[in-house]
C-alpha cells in the first residue's frame, strides 16, 4: 500500500514539473487559434470581449508638443490650467480629465480654443499661419466649402483612427464616406454637444392616468409607434375651458424639432445604396405617410397639444417648456443633449422615451441627429499626431464621458430608475445622420414637414418635391461627386 501512494505521490511531482515548463512567461508571443502568432498580455483580435479604455487607447510614442482642438461656440479660451470644479458641471470636469489624461499618455499639452465662425478660421489657416490640429465644425453653415476646397482631411486615410469601432457612429461614417473619401466623423467625444431628438414624458402623470401599458415594454416589443402616441394624448388632457395657465397637456409639442420625425418614420433626404452611391431617398408615398401621421396628430388632437415654436437658445423661457416644469404635460419632444435644462425638473420623475416609429413594421427606432461633427484640418502640423489625439478622446469618452453624460441626465438617480439609463443607451445607439441634411445649406430641403403642418396637406408633398427637384438632384449629384454644381 505503501508503494503505490509513493508512486501516485511521484506521478503528481511530475506533473506539476511539466505543467510549469511549459506554462508561457509573460510577456512572450504566443500562437493564437488561427495560428497567428500575438504578444501575452495583449487582447487577442478574435476575442469579443470588450477592451478595456487602457487597450483601446492608440500605440503611439510621446509627442512632445503643445496641440491644439477648435470649437464652435463662443469665443473663450479653456487650456489644460483650466479648473474644473470652477462651475460643478460634471461634463466640463470630464472634458477636463480627459485633457489631462492624454497629455500624460502622449506627454502633449492640449489647448480647447472657441470660435463662432470656425469655418472661416479653417479657410484663414489653411492658406498660412498656425493651424489647428482638431477641428469641430458646424453642421451645416459652411461645411461644404471646407469639404470640397481640400481643407479637411481624408479621415479614412488616417491609419490611428479605428473607425468601426464603438466610440465612431456607424450610421454617420456610412452615410458621409462618398468617393473614398469622409471629411467629419462623430465619435462619443460629441455626445454632450451635439443634438438629439427624443421624447421625455412625465412619469407621475403617466401613473396618475392609469394607462394599461408600459411605456419602456412598448418600446422594448417595437410597439412604441405614432399611432400608440395618438391615443395617449386623446386620453391625457383635461378640460379647463381653454385657459392654458391651469389646462393639462398631452403633448407640449416643440416645432422646430419636428424635423427629427421625418426621420424617426424611416425617411431621409439621400439614401445611401449598396454600391456606396447615392440616390434620393424623399418620395411622394414616404413623405405623404408621414405628413399624414403628423397631421392627424396636430389636427385632430390640436386642443390637447401645446405648441411653440422657439429656437434652442430659448426653449428654456418658452411657453411649452414651463407647462412641461409645472408637470401640466406627459410628453414633450425634446433634444436630449440640453440637459442642463433637465435639473428644473424637481417636482416629479421623468423618463426618456425614443421618438415614435411609423408603425410596428418598421425595423428600428432612428433618433435624428444633426451635429457633432469632428474633422482634422488638411494643414495640421502633423496629420499623424492629430488622429492620435482625436482618437483617444474618443476612446475616453467612450469609456469616461457616457456613463457621466447619462447620470448628469438623469440628475445621479440610475439607481432609483435604471431603466431610464437604459432607454438613454437605446436612443444613443439609434442616431441616424443624413448627408443631405448637411449639404443643405439654405435648409429648403428641410421644411417640408414644417411646410405639411402649415397646409394642414399631406398631398402637399407633391408640391414639396416638385418645387426643390432642382435643388433635391443637385444634393444627389453633389453627394456622389464632392462637386458642387
Amino acid at each position: 500500500m505503501k508503494k503505490i501512494v509513493s508512486v501516485i505521490c511521484l506521478l503528481m511531482v511530475c506533473l506539476l514539473l511539466v505543467c510549469s515548463c511549459t506554462t508561457t512567461p509573460p510577456d512572450t508571443e504566443e500562437p493564437t487559434d488561427d495560428g497567428e502568432v500575438t504578444t501575452a498580455g495583449e487582447k487577442d483580435p478574435d476575442d469579443t470581449g470588450e477592451l478595456s479604455m487602457e487597450e483601446a487607447m492608440p500605440t503611439y510614442p510621446k509627442i512632445t508638443r503643445e496641440m491644439t482642438i477648435l470649437h464652435i461656440g463662443e469665443e473663450r479660451v479653456l487650456d489644460s490650467s483650466y479648473n474644473p470644479h470652477q462651475n460643478g458641471d460634471a461634463i466640463d470636469i470630464v472634458n477636463y480629465e480627459a485633457m489631462q489624461y492624454i497629455g500624460e499618455l502622449y506627454n502633449v499639452d492640449i489647448i480647447r480654443r472657441w470660435q463662432p465662425k470656425a469655418e472661416e478660421v479653417l479657410q484663414i489657416q489653411h492658406f498660412g499661419g498656425d493651424t489647428d490640429d482638431v477641428v469641430t465644425p458646424h453642421p451645416t453653415d459652411g461645411i461644404v466649402a471646407l469639404m470640397t476646397q481640400g481643407i479637411l482631411a481624408n479621415l479614412l486615410e488616417m491609419d490611428h483612427l479605428n473607425l468601426e469601432a464603438d466610440w465612431w457612429s456607424q450610421d454617420q461614417i456610412k452615410n458621409f464616406t462618398t468617393v473614398g473619401k469622409l471629411y467629419v466623423g462623430v465619435s462619443d467625444a460629441a455626445v454632450w454637444s451635439q443634438g438629439i431628438n427624443a421624447f421625455i414624458y412625465n412619469k407621475n402623470l403617466y401613473e396618475d392616468l392609469q394607462f394599461e401599458d408600459d411605456v419602456y415594454k412598448l418600446v422594448d416589443d417595437g410597439k412604441w409607434t405614432f399611432e400608440k402616441l395618438y391615443e395617449m394624448i386623446s386620453q391625457s388632457s383635461s378640460d379647463t375651458m381653454g385657459d392654458e395657465s391651469t389646462k393639462r397637456f398631452g403633448l407640449c409639442m416643440w416645432e422646430n424639432a419636428t424635423t427629427g420625425w421625418v426621420y424617426a418614420m424611416g425617411e431621409r433626404i439621400l439614401d445611401k445604396n449598396e454600391d456606396g452611391s447615392f440616390s434620393l431617398g424623399y418620395n411622394v408615398d414616404g413623405l405623404e405617410t408621414v405628413a399624414s401621421q403628423v397631421l392627424k396628430l396636430t389636427v385632430n388632437q390640436k386642443d390637447n397639444i401645446l405648441r411653440g415654436t422657439e429656437y434652442n437658445g430659448t426653449i428654456a423661457k418658452s411657453k411649452i417648456w414651463q407647462t412641461f416644469k409645472e408637470g401640466r404635460a406627459l410628453f414633450m419632444n425634446f433634444d436630449v443633449s440640453l440637459y442642463t435644462m433637465f435639473y428644473d425638473l424637481q417636482d416629479f420623475k421623468f423618463g426618456f422615451l425614443p421618438t415614435p416609429k411609423l408603425n410596428e413594421e418598421q425595423d428600428n427606432y432612428m433618433a435624428f441627429t444633426a451635429a457633432g461633427f469632428y474633422a482634422i484640418p488638411a494643414a495640421a502640423e502633423n496629420l499623424e499626431h492629430s488622429a492620435i489625439i482625436l482618437e483617444a478622446y474618443s476612446v475616453y469618452s467612450h469609456y469616461e464621458m457616457l456613463p457621466t453624460y447619462f447620470n448628469e441626465i438623469l440628475l445621479g438617480r440610475l439607481s432609483e430608475q435604471p431603466e431610464d439609463y437604459r432607454m438613454l443607451e437605446l436612443i444613443h445607439k439609434s442616431k441616424v445622420y443624413d448627408l443631405g441634411y448637411t449639404l443643405d445649406e439654405g435648409g429648403d430641403a428641410r421644411t417640408f414637414l414644417a411646410t405639411a403642418m402649415k397646409t394642414q396637406n399631406a398631398k402637399s408633398a407633391v408640391v414639396f418635391l416638385r418645387q426643390n427637384e432642382s435643388l433635391l438632384n443637385s444634393l444627389v449629384e453633389f453627394a456622389n461627386t464632392l462637386e458642387k454644381g
